[in-house]
């Protein structure tokens, strides 16, 4: 995973650029989780605690949601986890929604997920 982490000093923001395949874990890491150290510490003590078991921890956000077991890490839009809520989605607009899965959902290793995120603390905490 190929990323890249800026400090705005004009307007005091951080952006976080990633590359093409993995763009949705910066929209995830940006909208979800920003540079609040306590979500960022929680989102990795998730991580780093988790049981070669099988067991799959979901952390929901407003728009997109982190997925986690011992071996990956995956970010996707909630409107793409199922096709009930699209249908729902649909419902509520009334009329005819076109979803474009590409940049839906972005996946990679749980070693490389919890180096980035270690990054980020590291970043936003300068």
């Amino acid at each position: 995973m190929e990323y890249e982490f800026m400090h705005d000093r004009v307007n005091g923001g951080y952006h976080a650029k990633f590359s093409e395949e993995h763009e949705l874990f910066g929209r995830w890491l940006l909208d979800e989780v920003g540079d609040d150290v306590s979500n960022i510490d929680q989102v990795l003590d998730t991580a780093t605690n988790l049981n070669g078991q099988g067991d799959d921890t979901v952390i929901r956000g407003k728009e997109i949601s982190l997925s986690l077991n011992h071996l990956d890490a995956l970010v996707n839009h909630n409107i793409a986890q199922s096709d009930s809520d699209l249908a729902l989605a649909i419902e509520r607009v009334g009329e005819p929604l076109s979803v474009d899965e590409n940049g839906m959902t972005s996946a990679c290793g749980l070693t490389d997920f919890t180096h980035m995120m270690k990054e980020w603390r590291d970043f936003v905490s300068n």
